[in-house]
């Protein structure tokens, strides 16, 4: 991953308090919704 080519990302699982994302270049990013003001953004190169 990198700035020179960056990732597309798509929506890929819709959960209560999850998303998940996979890129084009097979990173995976989970963003969980902790509380109204506290979140938690987990991303996973090269996973998918």
């Amino acid at each position: 991953m990198s700035l020179m080519t960056p990732p597309r990302f798509r929506l890929t699982a819709r959960e209560a308090g999850h998303l998940a994302l996979a890129s084009d270049q097979g990173d995976v990013v989970h963003l969980f919704v902790l509380e109204d003001d506290i979140n938690n953004l987990r991303l996973r190169e090269g996973s998918a």
